[in-house]
């Protein structure tokens, strides 16, 4: 029975904690919440939009992009996002990748040319 309590106690936090990235700085952290992305200042905890709807829509599309993951590049200049995805197996490890150039807030689809959800293991 204890272990069973403890696995219940674990699993949100295990959940939860799969939805922040960390900043580089390591004094905040990112959140993807309700299809845009916060970025949390601390200690005071900050709340401010680091990416709107309006930045993760694609040209000529009208639905932004529904963010699975994603990851900062090292610079600070882009942003690889993971959406589309599906299951093989038990892990949701094939999906579409975007690329957003920060400063020009330009999205760009990598591997446009293969069907949906077809792309494995990016790394940004």
């Amino acid at each position: 029975m204890k272990r069973l309590i403890f696995l219940l106690l674990l699993i949100p936090c295990v959940v939860f904690a799969q939805n922040i990235r960390w900043a580089k700085d390591g004094s905040s952290y990112f959140k993807n919440e309700g299809g845009e992305i916060y970025k949390y200042t601390l200690p005071a905890n900050t709340k401010t939009t680091f990416l709107a709807k309006a930045d993760l829509t694609p040209s000529g599309q009208s639905k932004s992009l529904s963010v699975r993951s994603f990851s900062i590049s090292e610079d600070g200049t882009q942003v690889l996002i993971y959406t589309n995805s599906r299951k093989v197996w038990r892990l949701d490890s094939e999906g579409d990748y975007w690329v957003l150039n920060l400063s020009t807030k330009a999205l760009r689809q990598v591997g446009k040319n293969h069907p949906a959800s077809s792309l494995r293991f990016a790394c940004g």
